[in-house]
C-alpha cells in the first residue's frame, strides 16, 4: 500500500510539473471593443478637453499653427529657449501646413527636456552641463514626430529627424485621456465599480499603438484588487477603442511597452465575437443569424420574416478588381475575419444595426459589416462593405458597398455573391422576364444584365418560387434605389445546389480580371443539369467602374484637412438586388 501512495504522490508531482506555468499578466478576459466617441459631451462634461480644443482652434486660426508647451509644463531652466529655438528653424516647422490645399494642420509640441548624460555621450554631442534640450514635435496630419537636438548656450539646432508615429504624448493630453476614460461609464462597469470609486483607483497613462489608423495612442491604465485594466484611447479622433483586463500591478509595467494596442483589441474582440459563433438578430418582424467567416465575409443565415423562412444563406464571396491600364492586372479581393485568414480586406469591428430612414419615417434596419485594408485609403487600398438591408413590408436587398480608391481610376470591381433562398427542402423553380411575359428556367444557366435587358412592368427580372406558393421577385439595381448606385449590370449564375459548390468558406472563387461571363461560378454550370423541384442557388456578379470625375466621383476616396487632421472622404459605389415577396 505505501508503493501505491508514493506512485501516486510521484504522479501528482509529475503532472503538476509538466502544466504550464500561469504567466504574471495572462489576460483574464479577452479584449473589449467598444468605439465611444461622445467629443461633444467630453467638451461639456470635461472642463481641460474643452481648452485644449479652444487651444487647438486658435492655433489653426493663426498663421503659426502650433499647439506650444505651457511654461509650466517645461523642464529645465532654459526649456522655454529650447522650444522657441526649435520653432524658430526652417527644417522643423517645414509641414504645418497641407502641401495641396494649404490649409493648416493640427502640430503640436510634446516635450522639451534635457539630453541626459548618456545621451550626449552615446551621440558624441559636445556640449556644456544642462545646455542641450531635445524638442519633439507631432504632427497629427501626417502622424510623424519631428525632433530637433538643440543646443541652448550656442542658441543653435543641432540636428533635425523625422520619425514616422508619436513619441510619449504630453502630460496634458495624457490627463485628457485620462478623463475620458473616466467619463467612460462601460470602463467602471469592466471593473463592477460605480464610477465614484473608479476615480480613486491607482492610475497612470502609456504611451500605446494605433496602428492601424495611425492616429496618437495613449493607454491609461486602472489598478483594482490585483487587476488591470488597460483602455486604449486614439488621441487623434479621440474615441475610446476598447479595452483588455490583465493580472498584475502597475509597478510590474514601469518602463515596458502597454500590452494593448488597436490591432490587438480589434482582433481579438472581432474573432471572439463574431468570428468564433454564430450570433442571432431579431428586429421587428425579422429574425436571422450571422457569422463572420475567414475569406467569405458576413454570411447571413436562417433568414426569416414573421415565423417564415426566408433564406438558407448570403455571403460575398470575393471582390474580383480589374484595371484597365494593364491587361490581366488586378486582385481577387477575398474579406473576412481579421486573424487566420486569406481575406486580404478583413473587418477591424463587428456588424452594426442601422435604421433605414426616409422623409421621417423608420422603413427598416441595415446589418453592415465593414471591411478595410490596414492603411486604407491610401493608394492600392480597399474597403469594402456587406450590406443588408431588411424592410418592415418584407422586402430585403443584398448589396456590396465599395469605397475605393483602388490603384487608379481605371478600375472595375465585381463582386460575387452567393445566394440561397428558402428552407432548403421544397422544392423550388425559377422564372426569368422575356420581355412579354415570365418564362421557366428549364436547365441551369447564366445570363447578363445589359443595357438591352427587358424588365417586368414593376421593373422585376427573376422570380424565385421557394414553396407553397411562396417566392421573391428579383429587382436588380438600375439606379432607382436612391443610393448614388448606378446599376448593377449583373452575370447570373442559376445553379442546383450542391454543398461543395460554395456553402463552405471560400479563399477565392475565379479570376481577377475576365470581362466577361468567367468570373468563377460558371464552373458550376457544366454540364448544365434540369433545375426542375430542386434547391436553387444563384450566383449574382455585379459590375461597376471608379469615377473620380469632380462632382461624379463614385468607388473613390479621398484624405482632406478637418481640424489640422486626416478626414477620409468617401463617394461609395452600391450594387446588389432587391427581393420582393409575393404569395400566390
Amino acid at each position: 500500500m505505501k508503493h501505491v501512495y508514493l506512485y501516486l504522490a510521484l504522479l501528482s508531482l509529475l503532472i503538476f510539473a509538466c502544466m504550464p506555468e500561469e504567466k504574471e499578466g495572462a489576460a483574464e478576459e479577452p479584449a473589449v471593443l467598444l468605439q465611444v466617441a461622445e467629443r461633444a459631451r467630453w467638451e461639456r462634461e470635461i472642463p481641460l478637453f474643452k481648452a485644449y480644443w479652444q487651444e487647438v482652434h486658435q492655433a489653426l486660426g493663426s498663421s503659426f499653427p502650433v499647439v506650444r508647451l505651457q511654461p509650466s509644463e517645461l523642464e529645465g531652466r532654459d526649456a522655454q529657449m529650447a522650444q522657441q529655438l526649435a520653432l524658430q528653424y526652417p527644417d522643423f516647422v517645414r509641414d504645418l501646413f497641407d502641401p495641396q490645399s494649404g490649409q493648416p494642420l493640427h502640430s503640436e509640441v510634446m516635450k522639451v527636456a534635457p539630453l541626459s548624460e548618456e545621451r550626449l555621450k552615446r551621440d558624441g554631442i559636445a556640449c556644456k552641463a544642462g545646455a542641450c534640450y531635445v524638442v519633439e514635435m507631432y504632427n497629427f496630419f501626417f502622424n510623424q514626430t519631428t525632433t530637433a537636438l538643440v543646443d541652448v548656450s550656442r542658441r543653435q539646432v543641432l540636428n533635425i529627424s523625422v520619425k514616422s508615429g508619436a513619441r510619449e504624448p504630453n502630460k496634458r493630453l495624457q490627463n485628457m485621456a485620462r478623463e475620458i476614460a473616466l467619463h467612460t461609464p462601460e470602463l467602471a462597469e469592466a471593473l463592477g465599480l460605480e464610477p465614484e470609486v473608479f476615480r480613486t483607483l491607482n492610475s497612470a497613462v502609456k504611451p500605446a499603438s494605433c496602428e492601424r489608423s495611425r492616429h496618437l495612442g495613449m493607454a491609461p491604465v486602472f489598478e483594482h484588487q490585483g487587476r488591470l485594466l488597460w483602455v486604449l484611447v486614439d488621441g487623434t479622433d479621440w474615441k475610446v477603442v476598447g479595452y483588455k483586463i490583465l493580472r498584475g500591478r502597475l509597478s510590474d509595467w514601469q518602463g515596458k511597452v502597454a500590452p494593448v494596442s488597436e490591432r490587438i483589441i480589434q482582433n481579438e474582440a472581432v474573432m471572439r465575437q463574431f468570428c468564433e459563433q454564430t450570433n442571432s438578430l431579431q428586429v421587428g418582424d425579422w429574425a436571422m443569424e450571422y457569422v463572420l467567416l475567414p475569406s467569405d465575409g458576413l454570411v447571413l443565415q436562417q433568414l426569416r420574416f414573421r415565423g417564415k423562412p426566408v433564406l438558407q444563406s448570403a455571403k460575398l464571396v470575393d471582390w474580383h478588381v480589374s484595371y484597365t491600364f494593364k491587361e490581366g492586372f488586378g486582385y481577387s479581393d477575398a474579406v473576412g475575419c481579421p486573424q487566420f485568414s486569406s481575406a486580404a480586406v478583413v473587418a477591424f469591428s463587428g456588424p452594426s444595426v442601422e435604421p433605414l430612414v426616409k422623409e421621417g419615417d423608420t422603413l427598416g434596419f441595415a446589418l453592415v459589416q465593414d471591411f478595410r485594408s490596414p492603411v486604407w485609403p491610401l493608394n492600392c487600398n480597399y474597403r469594402y462593405e456587406n450590406r443588408y438591408e431588411f424592410y418592415r413590408d418584407g422586402r430585403f436587398r443584398i448589396s456590396g458597398v465599395n469605397h475605393g480608391l483602388g490603384c487608379g481610376v481605371t478600375g472595375w470591381y465585381r463582386p460575387v455573391f452567393r445566394i440561397d433562398l428558402g428552407d432548403g427542402k421544397s422544392a423550388e423553380e425559377m422564372e426569368r422576364w422575356e420581355g412579354t411575359g415570365w418564362k421557366q428556367l428549364e436547365k441551369e444557366a447564366w445570363h447578363l444584365q445589359a443595357e438591352q435587358t427587358a424588365y417586368s412592368p414593376e421593373g422585376y427580372l427573376y422570380k424565385w418560387y421557394i414553396g407553397n406558393g411562396r417566392g421573391y421577385y428579383l429587382e436588380p439595381a438600375r439606379g432607382q434605389f436612391e443610393d448614388g448606385g448606378r446599376g448593377d449590370f449583373a452575370y447570373t449564375y442559376v445553379t442546383v445546389y450542391k454543398p461543395e459548390e460554395g456553402e463552405d468558406d471560400m479563399t477565392t472563387i475565379g479570376p481577377c480580371c475576365n470581362t466577361n461571363e468567367e468570373q468563377g461560378p460558371e464552373k458550376f454550370l457544366r454540364p448544365a443539369e434540369p433545375l426542375a423541384g430542386g434547391n436553387i442557388v444563384l450566383w449574382y456578379v455585379p459590375q461597376m467602374k471608379n469615377d473620380n470625375t469632380p462632382g461624379r466621383e463614385y468607388c473613390w476616396a479621398a484624405i482632406k484637412v478637418e481640424e489640422g487632421r486626416q478626414k477620409s472622404v468617401t463617394w461609395p459605389g452600391t450594387v446588389g438586388p432587391m427581393f420582393v415577396p409575393f404569395e400566390e
